[in-house]
């Protein structure tokens, strides 16, 4: 069982990881979908991957009032193996794989921000489910489109920087709507 207590030892990402959520945060937050992120002011979050999560059951995840400027993380069960110094474009892997995770406890830390009196009303048990819940479950279905796009750019990156993508093939001018 995950409890609050297990987040006393958690540890910041390093800064490629850090450099890396930055990136596909600010991004995001340029989309349709991300727009509320530019209210929340993510830039002042620390992240931090909280090792109590490995053996929690599910647990990827955690916002919690207690400690408002931080989202802990899950870490990976496995040490991180860097790609070549030739071929590396700075990619982290399982940053983007926690993603949606992130964009879910961030969701939590803007319901937060905006009504600090609805967010504990709404996180009793049962209601939770269909208020808090609700809005974070809703705000990481969306990115996933936004990162479907930015595996397939990175994908693209990796490749280029092995000489193994192929040309950019441009779509049929009938495609294009003039």
């Amino acid at each position: 069982m995950f409890s609050i207590f297990k987040l006393k030892d958690s540890t910041p990402l390093n800064d490629r990881e850090s450099v890396y959520l930055m990136k596909m945060l600010q991004r995001y937050s340029v989309t349709r979908q991300g727009l509320w992120l530019q209210e929340l002011d993510y830039r002042k979050f620390q992240f931090l991957w909280c090792a109590g999560m490995l053996d929690s059951g599910g647990v990827m995840g955690c916002f919690s009032p207690i400690f408002q400027s931080c989202v802990f993380l899950l870490p990976s069960g496995e040490p991180e193996v860097l790609p070549q110094k030739k071929y590396d474009v700075g990619r982290c892997y399982w940053v983007e794989q926690l993603f949606p995770t992130i964009i879910h406890e961030l969701r939590h830390a803007y319901q937060w921000e905006k009504s600090k009196f609805a967010y504990i009303l709404f996180a009793l048990p049962v209601i939770r489910q269909f208020t808090l819940e609700y809005g974070a479950n809703k705000a990481q279905k969306e990115c996933a489109d936004f990162l479907r796009r930015w595996t397939a750019e990175w994908d693209y990156r990796e490749a280029a920087a092995r000489g193994m993508a192929e040309q950019i093939i441009l779509e049929k001018e009938e495609n294009y709507v003039s």
